[in-house]
């Protein structure tokens, strides 16, 4: 039997790894049903916040059967197709995704998961095809199926989606890189098909990681292998083939260029450059736009100092919690507790993965090792940063890293490289079968020297290793900006302590430094000491424990040894799946944490037809949509115009904020009411008292200094370790589902360290919102809100002061209340900081930020008006001077003046110039236009309407000015009864024309015949490549047939 079956192996591997992967891709697609097969969930974070609204845009569009190019809905109409190269909408396979998936489902959110459901696969398929030659044996094959698509790398961009923007093409840029350097055949399809790949990479900055990926590649070769280089520049035609495939390359990067060309047009409010939120490893400052104290830069090509403060780098934690994800709150395993301060570079492939690629790491065998080492470390360096010493070097010396701010999102280029050593770590197990896993070592070097017992040697050389990279780590997390900055320090320590004892080491004693030393710091580290043990076991210890039995007894008998090797692997598979499949499910927050946008947003995600925006709302009232972070662009998701993108979580103690009620669950509304703790002590009604270490108390005080009102307050003292808080907790919230709840409580104290003192709520295990005690030494008003799902289950609020404060806390005058959130006025909504977007016109950007009295902007956006608008005359004003000319009239009058005119600023034909009044002429009349014509009657009526095109039928008494409340761009044309005419930028960023009087057939269209153009270029350049390669390949496989005949 046992032969039978190694003959069905030999002679069908391919059968058996087709079978094994669609098996494992159909559990995947179970276990993600309620994302991929019920619709109930979507995916989660950056893929909803900033993701989905343009998909469903977007995706629109193309069902109804034209290509979007511009947004009549986001920050008063703009250009929309930078977003969709921002977004790789560009993609055959986005495109393919919604094109046949719309005869299957009428639901675009379905869609919108398919879409990533199926670029994960195929980025999966990528690397296994790349790694597929360099396996020993089908088993080693058929491993890669389940930590590909069970594991980190396949769910990472279900949270943060340029983790596979960045990645997706890549492993087949790297395939076809092999096939023709390291496998050396340079037949053309291979050249074609390589340059095909790279170019479909040239969308938004997401080109980069690839172009990245090829200077180490490059480099590597150069460095270590020059003999494949000089192999290939002696191939046929080699001077041809480069060139053309230069060519392809850079054609199809035309768009990118035309975007690049129009950079000026737009401002990037990226991340406030706050040095007050750095103060962890790897916290990022809030993203936000307000006003021009927001960082900004004048497109996606960034300086240094903008990428250091406001980029997401991964952190030292990243790597640590490789073995250990249940610490990464961004992933929430249920029933662990969050540790460290992890990126969202969330990393595991599984306990024996991870094991065997070290292995690999040190003792694995291969032509292309130093290459692949050289990958592995330096995209290791890049993703945290700054701190990794060498994104500082490489912004200055290699342009790509221009344009990359978020280097956690190269995360799926280490790992790629780590894959590498896996497979090289189970080939030496294999190929070492018969012997030992290790050679035999004789230590040598400065060790040796003063200890002479080679086994004493080896043992005091693994102790100083591992005890030097423990140290090392673990002070790497303590550290503090701005001195993570110099974090690569202790990389180099690391090194050079291994170098000097490198040979008392040997590989076995470097491999047991590497194991022993990650899992020590994550004992040290963890709160989940016991979980990680008790998973640990199963996971990694029992495959390990009868691995060495195995090969460490010599007097097996026979029939055991015969068997062995299946029972070995059998305890493998099992231990690897078991661990990947636990995994998988424990991260399920990442694929059913949200649910259905149009359950939590309340919108129509099935396709509708083109609407022409009437009126024109201020922002998206979206705080009850996510409370995490506001949808970016909701403007889409809801098909209304919106003058700004959402606001944040907004200032509970602001006027817009109104109360409703009491909140009844909480009866001590002031903490006047006490009982007697167990140990005496007394303790607010309702609360319940804990820290984490001893010392801690609290305690009712009643002294005058520390009272803000009533008769008594809460002492609230610090623990020598941890925390020491009271917490009220409660269930019974049906009166504030659905709402908003606001925490209002006075803090004062004399503690001086740092975020020391803080009140927070939360619902659930939910996102906790937080208010820190700033030490003023005098009392502070702190005012938290949340929203309550309806769904939610129960609400916690703590008060809590650390070990590390200087001085106990008084709390007092805590309140609960059932708030109303209402910023209807434009100046509640301009004071308010608004969640930042992708980019912003300029013109826009400075309209709303110039000064402009409120009640006049209101005017200019058409804030509840028709944005089609009849205007009798036009103010000719220098843009600079338009803030200042309305200033001086005055709200009332500046509004009475919008109603009935258009403030021009450049230089216009005879047609407009009968229309147009200075400013002096305007108020020497007293603001009236008794000197000009009525305005009459207007009426107009939309005859055919897309997004990019409208044409309209309109009537009019008098000549006058057609105002349209739409941004300006110069690629839109407009034509009255066919005849072009111009369009003036009017009110810094709208659009209007001069409108004879009478019947008149009316069109505007957008055309970007720039970018157009390029995208047919871009388009047409890669179907013709992969037309060439299909065609060739047919016709070769025809002619190998009929020579065979």
């Amino acid at each position: 039997m046992k032969k039978d079956i190694g003959e069905f192996v030999k002679k069908y591997p391919a059968a058996i790894e087709t079978v094994i992967g669609i098996s494992a891709i159909a559990f995947l697609v179970y276990t993600m049903r309620s994302m991929l097969i019920t619709g109930e969930a979507t995916l989660i974070h950056d893929n909803l916040l900033w993701n989905y609204p343009i998909f469903q845009f977007f995706a629109e569009n193309i069902i109804n059967g034209h290509f979007p190019i511009w947004d009549p809905f986001s920050h008063a109409g703009e250009p929309f197709y930078p977003i969709i190269g921002q977004m790789r909408l560009f993609e055959p396979v986005a495109l393919l995704t919604i094109y046949l998936g719309q005869f299957i489902t009428h639901d675009i959110v379905m869609l919108f998961n398919w879409n990533r459901f199926i670029q994960s696969l195929i980025m999966a398929f990528g690397v296994y095809i790349v790694f597929r030659p360099l396996t020993a044996n089908l088993f080693i094959k058929l491993s890669l199926i389940p930590i590909l698509l069970f594991s980190s790398f396949f769910l990472g961009s279900f949270r943060q989606d340029a983790i596979l923007n960045q990645f997706l093409w890549l492993p087949f840029v790297a395939y076809f890189l092999l096939r023709i350097i390291y496998y050396k055949e340079c037949r053309w399809h291979n050249w074609l098909l390589l340059a095909a790949i790279i170019g479909l990479n040239w969308q938004s900055y997401f080109f980069t990681g690839t172009w990245i990926f090829l200077l180490f590649f490059v480099l590597g070769i150069i460095l270590f292998y020059r003999n494949l280089l000089a192999a290939l520049f002696k191939s046929k035609m080699i001077v041809l083939k480069l060139t053309a495939a230069a060519v392809i390359i850079f054609a199809m990067a035309v768009p990118n260029i035309i975007l690049m060309m129009e950079k000026d047009k737009y401002v990037f409010p990226a991340r406030m450059v706050d040095i007050s939120k750095m103060q962890i490893l790897g916290g990022g400052p809030l993203q936000y736009e307000n006003g021009y104290s927001s960082a900004t830069a004048s497109g996606i090509n960034m300086p240094y100092n903008f990428i250091a403060f406001t980029g997401t780098f991964s952190t030292i934690w990243d790597f640590i919690q490789i073995i250990s994800p249940d610490g990464n709150n961004y992933v929430g395993w249920p029933s662990r507790t969050g540790w460290g301060h992890p990126s969202e570079a969330y990393m595991y492939l599984g306990f024996l993965p991870w094991a065997i690629a070290l292995l690999g790491l040190v003792a694995g065998r291969h032509d292309l090792k130093r290459l692949w080492l050289l990958i592995l470390i330096s995209f290791g360096l890049l993703m945290i940063g700054p701190p990794g010493g060498l994104h500082r070097l490489l912004y200055y010396a290699y342009p790509p890293m221009w344009f990359l701010r978020h280097t956690h999102a190269l995360v799926l280029f280490f790992i790629f490289a780590f894959l590498y050593f896996y497979v090289l770590g189970l080939n030496h197990i294999f190929q070492t079968w018969e012997g030992r896993v290790f050679p035999s070592h004789n230590s040598q070097g400065p060790l040796s020297r003063f200890i002479k017992n080679s086994k004493v040697c080896r043992v005091a050389a693994f102790f100083i290793l591992s005890a030097c990279m423990v140290a090392s780590v673990y002070l790497m997390t303590k550290l503090t900006y701005p001195v993570t900055n110099y974090l690569f320090g202790f990389i180099i320590l690391i090194f050079a302590v291994y170098w000097l004892i490198r040979k008392g080491l040997g590989e076995k004693g470097l491999y047991m430094s590497l194991v022993v030393s990650h899992i020590a710091i994550v004992l040290v580290l963890s709160p989940n000491t016991f979980k990680f043990i008790r998973y640990i076991i199963p996971s990694l210890g029992l495959p390990l424990v009868l691995f060495i039995f195995i090969k460490s007894r010599e007097s097996l008998s026979s029939k055991f040894k015969h068997y062995a090797p299946i029972i070995l692997l059998s305890i493998f598979s099992i231990s690897l799946i078991s661990d990947l499949v636990y995994s998988l499910r424990k991260s399920s927050f990442l694929y059913q944490g949200e649910k259905h946008p149009g359950i939590t947003l309340n919108i129509n995600t099935t396709p509708q037809p083109p609407l022409l925006p009437q009126y024109r709302l201020l922002e998206p009232h979206n705080y009850a949509a996510y409370s995490e972070q506001g949808v970016r662009y909701l403007s889409l998701a809801y098909r209304q115009p919106f003058v700004f993108s959402p606001i944040m979580e907004p200032d509970y103690s602001a006027s817009y904020v109104h109360v409703k009620k009491a909140f009844n669950g909480l009866t001590n509304k002031t903490f006047e009411d006490r009982v007697i703790s167990p140990d005496g002590s007394f303790l607010p009604k309702q609360f319940t008292y804990h820290q984490e270490g001893s010392g801690g108390k609290t305690e009712r005080n009643i002294s005058s200094e520390w009272l803000k009102d009533g008769s008594s307050s809460v002492l609230l003292a610090p623990s020598d370790v941890g925390d020491s808080y009271i917490a009220y907790q409660t269930s019974q919230i049906e009166e504030i589902r659905g709402q908003y709840v606001r925490l209002s409580l006075w803090v004062k104290s004399r503690n001086k360290s740092e975020q020391a003192i803080k009140a927070e709520i939360q619902v659930d295990d939910g996102p906790i919102a937080s208010k820190l005690y700033d030490n003023s030494g005098d009392w502070e008003h702190f005012t938290i809100g949340k929203y309550i799902d309806k769904d939610a289950a129960k609400l916690t609020i703590k008060c809590n002061i650390s070990s590390s404060a200087t001085a106990p806390a008084y709390l007092d005058g805590l309140a609960v209340e059932i708030v109303e959130i209402k910023p209807d006025k434009i100046d509640d909504v301009l004071k308010s900081k608004r969640w930042s977007s992708f980019l912003l016109l300029k013109k826009y950007f400075a309209l709303i930020n110039m000064g402009i009295p409120p009640l006049a902007l209101e005017e200019m956006f058409a804030v509840g008006k028709p944005m089609f608008q009849f205007k009798q005359g036009a103010i000719q004003v220098e843009e600079s001077k338009t803030a200042t000319f309305l200033k001086q009239l005055g709200s009332d009058k500046s509004v009475e003046l919008l109603q009935k005119f258009i403030i021009i600023n450049e230089q216009v034909e005879p047609l407009l110039g009968k229309f147009i009044i200075s400013p002096a002429d305007y108020e020497k009349k007293g603001q009236t236009v008794s000197d000009m014509q009525k305005q009459g009657s207007f009426t107009y009526a939309i005859e055919r309407y897309n997004y990019n095109f409208f044409e309209m039928k309109s009537s009019a008494d008098n000549d006058g000015i057609l105002y349209w409340a739409d941004g300006y761009d110069k690629s839109w044309h407009a034509y009255i009864n066919g005849k072009e005419v111009p369009i003036y930028r009017t009110n810094i960023n709208f659009k209007a024309i001069s409108l004879p009087k009478g019947t008149n057939t009316i069109k505007f269209i957008y055309k970007p015949v720039w970018f157009k153009a390029t995208l047919i270029f871009f388009f047409g350049v890669f179907i013709i490549c992969i037309l060439v390669v299909t065609t060739t390949s047919i016709i070769l496989r025809v002619k190998k047939l009929t020579y065979k005949a």
